[in-house]
């Protein structure tokens, strides 16, 4: 048996991601699917890229163990004080002998992807691996592995070296008395879809999962006293759609204390052995509660996706350990100390405040609705708008608590704005604007009579003058909301900003499009490569807005010194789709966006001296093109890019421009036969950046592509599904170098398939598939190609 070992040591998570932008929030970037304590104070946890945690203090605070692999984690377990396993992703096995001092990479002889795994004491053990659907056995502590069938299942339990019970995703339970070299099935209830199993003893177990599988159905809890022969039902969830996928029990002072948790924060709990179960489910801000545990004081602590830790003990309420970590939509301050998150709508109930410019988010669940937008008039007076009819929340004691309130427009309301306490205005489908000059306590409903698309945005600088955002409509408004003149414009709107009456900004797909003169005439600048958002400014020249593009590379912060003329990159995230961005009038910035993330900076205006030399992409070098060409390069911070073209290798130049965000240039009506060399450099106010390598190409009119490699190389590849996250449709799309068999199919995070997509000969070729997600709840998913022996998975995301 090979082994290795891997020395651990404590690093401290830096939460710098780039020169002037620090993470706020969440503390960990990771999704955790196994939980376990080792003591009464020592608890450890692991997740996705290999991250493994320990906690001193019963999950109060935690510390990353460094373990070298990237593997996703899926199972931690200790058996005693010092003996302990970790199992991962492509046949990853690690044990420890000393309490998580070091950890031994194990080489069990088997490749597996484990869902579940189990201990009865140092000897025994076993793993359950969905991949090629083996139960993986071990009786002499992991120095030698044997497999048998799986019977299909995701999650394995035995209470001593011979009686153990595995479950899958259908309405069966396996049991063996002999140590799992046999297994007999027994059936729990129709239609059922059965996720984990607990037993205290031979007799008496649980069984958690859907009560109606694969048609959408709610928590159930089943429990035998026969060791599996027959099964009562103990509880079903109240929620449709959210199944229960772990069930967990410890003994305290001879009482069997159990938690059964889910989908969309499910959770329910039992003091009393099982017999009675009482719901106190999270709600919608925890999508996928992955595992549970508790020592002997009843200290509890829970993981999941995306990155959720919570802890709980009998005296307080959950404490969210890790921050908010679902998608954010909007981040707004009302002075330099105190501000607000609010997640993607429709996604979760939760907000997230502060009153330290960031430094601690709290999170709350206190509102019982998912809110469309927010606004905030000072600290302490917050509205929210929510659900399809018309209703708003209003706050007038920092969030502490919120009064419903019902405008009376009866359509969904998009967004609220209020000039002062009394002054507001909200607006939304239909074109409807809702207007209160009480404080919400009366409102009148203006119809402007737009399609159903309606509002996404309202806005004023003083009580009469106003802009309110459609699809590609804006309207303006001269009299406070009372009449509105529309302009139509050919682009689909992202966002506004008003600074005066004159001075207004609209983003959109790919362009900014200025007014200095109300709205009668617009200057508009082409961006074709990136999707623009979340514009602001502080007077006329100083403002931001957000980039998101088809790729990472051009998701980021960008600034602009000349009133929106041109703009550099002052923060690139290559991880996180960024949702929303606010500076305050120090030039303190805040962003947003997916998974909780939340950045600051101390300096939003900062430019630094350009570092970076840009990478060119396209067209390869030396490659064969036609009559037009696209240049491509990576994009770098802090720079506008200067492109240059030369025919005799920059002797002389026939082409040079600077390009303002972009990172791409089309060329056309090339030369026949001619050969060209390009080059790219980044360039700002405090100088010039290196020059790239500089590539060729040679133009040939006669051919129909634009452009031919001429390495001519295919091969492989399993691309990012797109869009993700997605919404409940998104493309697959593959590429195969040869004819062969394809097997394409989507899997849930516990293993589990949902979809087979390809299964059948292919012929060489590229090809695309559309996924259907609509029966399925929000969640993460993955979707693994195979063809002969290339198999590659990705992650995608759904979000409803």
């Amino acid at each position: 048996m090979k082994l290795f070992t891997t020395y651990l040591f404590w690093v401290i998570l830096s939460s710098n991601l780039f020169a002037q932008w620090y993470q706020q929030n969440p503390k960990f970037n990771y999704d955790f699917y196994s939980v376990t304590y080792q003591n009464e104070s020592t608890v450890w946890t692991v997740g996705s890229e290999g991250i493994l945690l320990k906690s001193n203090n019963g999950g109060e605070t935690w510390e990353i163990v460094q373990l070298g692999v990237s593997n996703d984690l899926y199972k931690i377990l200790f058996i005693d004080s010092t003996d302990g396993w970790i199992f991962g992703s492509s046949s990853l096995a690690l044990k420890t002998v000393n309490a998580g001092n070091t950890w031994t990479q194990i080489n069990i002889g088997f490749y597996f992807n484990p869902t579940s795994a189990c201990f009865t004491d140092k000897n025994y053990g076993w793993i359950i691996d969905t991949f090629f659907d083996k139960i993986i056995k071990t009786t002499d502590g992991g120095e030698t592995w044997s497999a048998t069938y799986n019977n299909n299942c995701s999650s394995i339990f035995f209470v001593d070296s011979l009686y153990g019970w595995c479950c899958g995703n259908e309405n069966k339970v396996f049991k063996t008395t002999d140590g799992g070299l046999s297994w007999n099935f027994y059936y729990t209830g129709v239609y059922e879809g059965i996720y984990d199993c607990f037993f205290l003893n031979r007799d008496t177990g649980f069984v958690v999962g859907t009560s109606n599988r694969g048609l959408g159905g709610v928590g159930v809890i089943r429990k035998t006293t026969d060791g599996g022969f027959t099964w009562t039902v103990s509880a079903y969830g109240n929620q449709s759609d959210h199944w229960l996928n772990k069930i967990y029990f410890k003994k305290i002072d001879n009482v069997y204390v159990g938690w059964a948790i889910g989908a969309h924060g499910q959770i329910f709990h039992s003091t009393n052995n099982g017999e009675i179960w009482q719901n106190i489910s999270l709600g919608y801000g925890y999508p996928q509660l992955r595992d549970i545990c508790s020592n002997n004081s009843s200290k509890i602590v829970l993981v999941g996706v995306p990155g959720i830790i919570l802890t709980k003990n009998n005296t307080q309420s959950w404490q969210n350990i890790n921050g908010i970590t679902i998608p954010l939509e909007s981040v707004v301050f009302v002075d330099n100390n105190f501000g607000w998150v609010m997640p993607t709508p429709g996604f979760s109930n939760l907000l997230a405040k502060t009153t330290n410019k960031g430094e601690n988010w709290i999170v709350m669940n206190n509102t019982n609705t998912s809110a469309n937008s927010i606004f905030c008039i000072d600290s302490i007076s917050i509205w929210l708008t929510y659900g399809q009819d018309g209703f708003l929340k209003r706050s007038t004691n920092g969030g502490i608590s919120w009064d419903n309130i019902n405008s009376g427009a009866g359509v969904r309301l998009n967004s609220v704005f209020f000039l002062n306490n009394n002054l507001g205005w909200a607006a939304g489908q239909y074109g409807n604007v809702a207007k209160t000059i009480d404080g919400g306590n009366n409102w009148e409903i203006i119809n402007t009579g737009l399609h159903i698309y309606g509002f996404q945005k309202i806005t004023f600088v003083n009580e009469n003058y106003g802009w309110a955002m459609g699809n590609r409509e804006l309207a303006i408004s001269y009299d406070g909301g009372e009449s509105w003149e529309f302009i139509t414009l050919d682009y689909s709107l992202t966002d506004i900003f008003l600074i005066s009456e004159t001075d207004g900004w609209i983003t959109t797909a790919n362009s900014i499009i200025k007014t200095e003169d109300g709205g009668h005439n617009w200057r508009i600048k082409n961006y074709y490569s990136v999707d623009l958002s979340s514009i602001l400014f502080k007077d006329n020249t100083t403002g931001w807005c957000l980039a998101n593009g088809g790729v990472s590379t051009q998701n980021g912060a960008l600034f602009s010194k000349n009133g929106g003329d041109s703009w550099t990159y002052i923060y690139r995230d290559e991880v996180n789709n960024v949702r929303s961005l606010y500076v305050n009038y120090d030039n303190e910035g805040w962003i947003c966006g997916g998974r909780g993330i939340i950045l600051k900076t101390n300096d939003a205006t900062y430019i630094s001296n350009i570092s970076e030399v840009p990478e060119l992409l396209n067209p390869l070098n030396g490659a064969l093109v036609g009559s037009s060409v696209n240049l491509e390069w990576t994009i770098i911070l802090f720079a506008q890019f200067r492109l240059q073209v030369s025919t005799d290798n920059f002797n002389s130049i026939c082409y040079d421009t600077l390009i303002s965000i972009d990172y791409s240039k089309t060329l056309n009506n090339l030369k026949h036969k001619q050969s060209y060399y390009w080059r790219v450099r980044g360039e700002n106010e405090l100088g010039l950046g290196e020059w790239s390598q500089e590539f060729t190409f040679t133009v040939d009119t006669t051919i129909s592509t634009d452009v031919i490699d001429l390495t001519n190389e295919f091969y492989f590849s399993l691309s990012q599904n797109y869009p993700n996250p997605f919404n409940p449709n998104t493309i697959i799309s593959w590429q195969l170098p040869v004819s062969g068999f394809v097997i394409l199919k989507v899997y849930d995070l516990l293993g589990r398939e949902v979809a087979t997509l390809v299964n059948e000969e292919k012929p060489a070729g590229s090809y695309e598939v559309e996924f259907d997600g609509v029966n399925l709840s929000t969640g993460i998913y993955f979707y693994q190609l195979q063809a002969g022996d290339y198999v590659e998975s990705k992650k995608m995301i759904l979000i409803k």
